[in-house]
């Protein structure tokens, strides 16, 4: 009966230890969707950021 508990302890250990693994691929799977999503995101409106950044460096360099 101690050698079944024993044994039960020891999968019931391994079962959490592979939960967490998973969850960390799935943190880490999210982490990569969204740094993707922020590369795309940059790239598609990168040109237009620089114009509007430009375009307020060139009125605060007017006003000083």
């Amino acid at each position: 009966m101690l050698s079944l508990w024993v044994r039960w302890q020891t999968l019931r250990w391994q079962m959490l230890q592979k939960q967490r693994g998973q969850g960390l691929v799935e943190y880490a799977l999210i982490i990569v969707q969204v740094a993707t999503a922020v590369v795309v995101a940059i790239t598609a409106l990168g040109t237009q950021i620089s114009k509007v950044f430009e375009n307020v460096a060139t009125k605060l360099s007017k006003t000083g």
